[in-house]
C-alpha cells in the first residue's frame, strides 16, 4: 500500500479513535491471548486500555511510530478477517477465524518487539492526547 495513502488512512481513524468510541477500538485493535484480560484476547469497555495500566508517560516518538505501524497491520488484517468471519458457516468456522485473527495481531506485535501491554499503554496515551495523533502521522509522513 502506498505510504501517502496509509498515512491518510491512519490518520482518518486515529483522529475517529481519539473519542469515546475509539477507546474501545484501540484498545481491542490488538489480541494477543496470553496478555488478555478476557477469553480470546478481547477487552471491552472505553476503559479497557486504561485497566490496571500505570500512569502514561507520554510515548517517545519511535514508540508512536512503531504503534502506527502495528496498528495499520493490524488494520489490515481486520479487513480480511471481517470478510472471513462473514463468510464462515458454523461456530466452528467462526472460532478458527478469532483463532487465527488472534495468532496474527500477536505475531504483528511480536514482530516489532512489542507486548499487548505495551500497545495498549500507547494507545492510552494517544486517546488522551490529539497532539499525539498528529505526531504519530508526522512520523509515519516522513519515511515517506
Amino acid at each position: 500500500m502506498n505510504r501517502t495513502i496509509l498515512s491518510a488512512a491512519l490518520l482518518a481513524a486515529l483522529l475517529v479513535l481519539s473519542g469515546a468510541e475509539g477507546q474501545t477500538r484501540v484498545a481491542t485493535a490488538a489480541r494477543d491471548p496470553g496478555d488478555a484480560a478476557q477469553p480470546g484476547g478481547l477487552r471491552s469497555g472505553p476503559d479497557a486500555s486504561q485497566a490496571s495500566l500505570p500512569e502514561q508517560a507520554t510515548p517517545s516518538d519511535d514508540d508512536l511510530k512503531t504503534f502506527a505501524e502495528i496498528y495499520a497491520e493490524l488494520q489490515e488484517a481486520d479487513d480480511k478477517f471481517e470478510h472471513d468471519m462473514a463468510s464462515a458457516r458454523t461456530e466452528e468456522q467462526a472460532r478458527a477465524v478469532t483463532d487465527e485473527r488472534d495468532r496474527t495481531s500477536s505475531e504483528a506485535l511480536r514482530a516489532h518487539g512489542w507486548t499487548r501491554r505495551k500497545f495498549d499503554e500507547v494507545a492510552a496515551a494517544i486517546n488522551s492526547d490529539p497532539a499525539l495523533v498528529e505526531r504519530a502521522i508526522e512520523l509515519l509522513e516522513e519515511d515517506t
